[in-house]
C-alpha cells in the first residue's frame, strides 16, 4: 500500500533445486524488478530473463543462453562412466 519496496534490488536468479548433479536438467531465470533504482539492463547477461511491465503488470520472457553451456558444464552431464 506503500508503493515500491525494495528498489535497490535490480534483478533476481530465479532457480528450483539445483544441484551438482542437474546442472543440465534445471534452468535458471533472472526476474528484473521492475521498480528498481538501477534496472540491469537486458544484454547485461545472456541467460533467459523475465520482465514486467508497469503499470500493466504484462510478463514478458526473453529468451537466452543455457547456464550450464555459459559455465561450461559437459553435456552430457554428469559424465557417464
Amino acid at each position: 500500500p506503500n508503493g515500491p519496496r525494495h528498489r535497490l534490488v535490480s534483478a533476481v536468479s530465479i532457480v528450483h533445486q539445483l544441484s551438482a548433479s542437474n546442472l543440465r536438467t534445471k534452468s535458471v531465470t533472472l526476474i528484473h524488478n521492475p521498480w528498481a533504482t538501477n534496472p540491469l539492463p537486458l544484454d547485461a547477461l545472456p541467460i533467459p530473463q523475465t520482465t514486467i511491465s508497469v503499470p500493466d503488470g504484462r510478463i514478458h520472457r526473453h529468451d537466452g543462453r543455457d547456464h550450464a553451456d555459459i559455465i561450461g558444464v559437459p553435456n552430457p552431464w554428469p559424465v557417464p562412466n
